[in-house]
């Protein structure tokens, strides 16, 4: 056995080391290649990284400074703010759900409010109406009896 691959299984930490460079080496490898179809395809938004892989991209930029390439560190930059606006949009998105969640239970409640002082009005007429006809039948039966 040769003396490199000894030293690779008997060191764990050096191990480690290998594992997270390669790691490293795959994240800047996709990177360099979706900067360049990025790039290719007229800096076509679509192409820009998100989510988790923005964040592990970002990562590697971050413990590699002065690594990227022009093209990487401009689509790294146009990554961010896209990820920035999308999520800025969707805040706004949220506002203005709230907004109209909140104006649909102000109208529920002033319905309810209306459908109960309907309701009350009804019951008032109800009684000024069935005292009407009591007070109409106590004077017929009057009449009735003269």
């Amino acid at each position: 056995m040769p003396s490199h691959e000894a030293l690779i299984r008997n060191w764990p930490q050096l191990r480690k080391w290998i594992d997270a460079d390669r790691a490293g080496l795959r994240t800047r490898t996709r990177l360099t290649e979706s900067a360049r179809e990025w790039k290719n395809s007229g800096r076509d938004s679509t192409y820009l990284y998100t989510g988790a892989r923005l964040a592990v991209a970002e990562e590697w930029a971050a413990s590699h400074p002065g690594e990227l390439s022009i093209d990487e560190a401009e689509f790294l930059r146009c990554s961010r703010e896209a990820q920035k606006q999308r999520e800025a949009n969707e805040l706004e998105a949220a506002r203005k759900l709230a907004e109209e969640q909140k104006q649909r239970a102000e109208l529920s409640e002033q319905r309810e409010n209306d459908q109960k002082e309907a309701a009350r009005k009804l019951r008032r007429r109800a009684i000024v109406g069935g005292g009407a006809a009591a007070a109409a039948v106590t004077l017929l039966a009057m009449f009735v009896m003269m």
